[in-house]
Formats: structure tokens, sequence, C-alpha cells
């Protein structure tokens, strides 16, 4: 797995500017700097973006699956099992697999809809990044 990363990152068609959106982001990029020695930069929670976007709150403490429902008028299955299953295994399962890959695209198509949205900037994001 190191071997494919470093391939990746190494990889000039990928741009360092690149924000990466999630949901308690922060906690997975600590996970990732100390199990894999990976690092991640350019992070933006959903949450507190969504939350600046829409002058709301109480979308601070939304999950995934209701920002999903806000934003995007979609449903999102996140099935309890999976969710609270043993992500710290060496292998995966396919539902975990599923589920993980369910999580990274809607939160791309959550950041694409708010930066779509004219409210932020890449050198803006950049910027809330920074700070």
């Amino acid at each position: 797995m190191e071997l494919a990363i470093d391939h990746l990152v190494e990889d000039d068609r990928y741009d360092l500017y690149d924000v990466y959106f999630s949901i308690g982001i922060e906690s997975d990029v600590e996970k990732l700097e100390k199990d894999y020695k990976l690092f991640v930069e350019n992070i933006i929670d959903l949450r507190q973006l969504t939350a600046d976007v829409y002058n709301s709150k109480s979308l601070r403490d939304a999950g995934l699956k209701r920002l999903c429902k806000s934003l995007l008028v979609i449903e999102v299955e996140k099935p309890k099992h999976v969710a609270i299953g043993r992500w710290d295994k060496k292998r995966l399962d396919m539902d975990q697999v599923h589920y993980a890959c369910v999580d990274a695209f809607v939160s791309f198509l959550i950041g694409k809809h708010l930066t779509a949205s004219g409210y932020y900037s890449s050198s803006s994001l950049l910027q809330i990044w920074i700070d």
C-alpha cells in the first residue's frame, strides 16, 4: 500500500492545492499520519463550511447523511453495522470499502456544491485551511 500511495503523491498530475472535504476529517488525517506516515493537507470540515455558507449553527453538528439530504436532496444509506464495525482491521471487507467510497464521493459532491455556489473560491478555501 505504501508504494501505491508514494507513487500517487509523487505524480505531477495531482495538484498540490487540492482541498479535501469530509466530516470530522481532522481525526482521519491524524490516523493516516500516525498509522501510515501519509500526510494530508488542505482539509476542510464540511460541517463548518456548510454552517458558514448557510449561516446555520445547527448544521455544525450535522452528519454526512443529513448534509446529503439537506444540500443535495439525496438519501444516503449508511448501515449502522458497517459504521460501528472494526475499521482497524488490516483488510477491510467489501461493505466497509463501499461505505468508505460512498462517504468520500458524497463529501466531494457536497464540497463541490458549496464551492460552486460562489461563496468560497479556491483561494479563500486555502485561507481557511491556513488559519
